[in-house]
């Protein structure tokens, strides 16, 4: 995690200091730039947020859990950030930046899913399929 943090907040900090530079790689087009601009600086909170979110599905996945990683990631990617997008963007008017903002908060929402999984000790029960039989048996990380 530490790692994953401290590249993806060196990119955090240099889409912060030059935004226009960045886009100005994909397009040359001045009203592309200025108009991408609110929504890359909304964008860019979520490079604090992912190395979290990303490392702790991680050791659920490592630690067998999955099921519970694929949910954890619809719900932030579809049940979450669309929704929100919908609400900031047009709901509440702020267009681009809105798009933007929804991304970085539903990282959130799967951070706190993934610390209640953490903190609950769930993650700890392995299933482990043993043979031919898929006989499960549920064992305790220590």
């Amino acid at each position: 995690m530490l790692i994953s943090c401290v590249i993806s907040y060196s990119i955090y900090i240099l889409t912060i200091i030059f935004p226009a530079e960045i886009l100005g790689m994909y397009a040359k087009d001045d009203e592309l730039i200025r108009v991408g601009l609110p929504y890359l600086r909304a964008f860019s909170f979520d490079y604090l947020l992912v190395p979290i979110a990303f490392s702790m599905n991680g050791l659920f996945i490592g630690a067998g859990h999955t099921t519970y990683s694929l949910f954890s990631n619809i719900l932030s990617g579809i049940i979450v950030r669309m929704p929100l997008a919908f609400l900031f963007s047009s709901v509440l008017g702020l267009g681009l930046f809105g798009v933007g903002l929804a991304v970085p908060m539903a990282t959130l929402s799967s951070i706190l899913l993934n610390l209640w999984f953490f903190l609950s000790g769930r993650w700890k029960v392995q299933t482990i399929h043993l043979g031919e039989h898929e006989d499960e048996e549920k064992v305790c990380i220590e």
